[in-house]
């Protein structure tokens, strides 16, 4: 043999000490799956119900403090600019909330 030669892989080095064989039923399986797609589901409504009923509630006192600011700058021209933004921002928000804890709370019952 030359010195030159490419060194050979030892192959015991890369393969387990003992294979499964065949005639002893060993199978392998894939591990199994960890996304559980009815468990995300219920999750992600809970999560987008609470989040809107925080966006209805945020709302409500945003709209206090802004008209006690307005108030307490004397700025009462604006307030029913402001006043009527409101009424047209209220519906949409409680109308999405209302629904989306209508569907967590209902979600089950099919």
């Amino acid at each position: 043999m030359s010195d030159t030669a490419a060194p050979v892989a030892d192959s015991r080095v890369l393969l387990p000490a003992e294979l499964p064989s065949a005639d002893k039923g060993v199978t392998v399986s894939p591990p199994k799956n960890p996304f559980d797609a009815a468990e995300h589901s219920a999750l992600t409504a809970q999560k987008v119900a609470y989040r809107l009923i925080w966006m209805l509630a945020a709302s409500v006192v945003a709209q206090y403090v802004a008209l006690g600011v307005l108030v307490w700058r004397s700025k009462g021209e604006s307030i029913p600019v402001f006043e009527h933004l409101f009424n047209a921002w209220l519906p949409v928000i409680a109308g999405l909330a209302s629904s989306a804890v209508t569907y967590y709370l209902t979600k089950d019952k099919k």
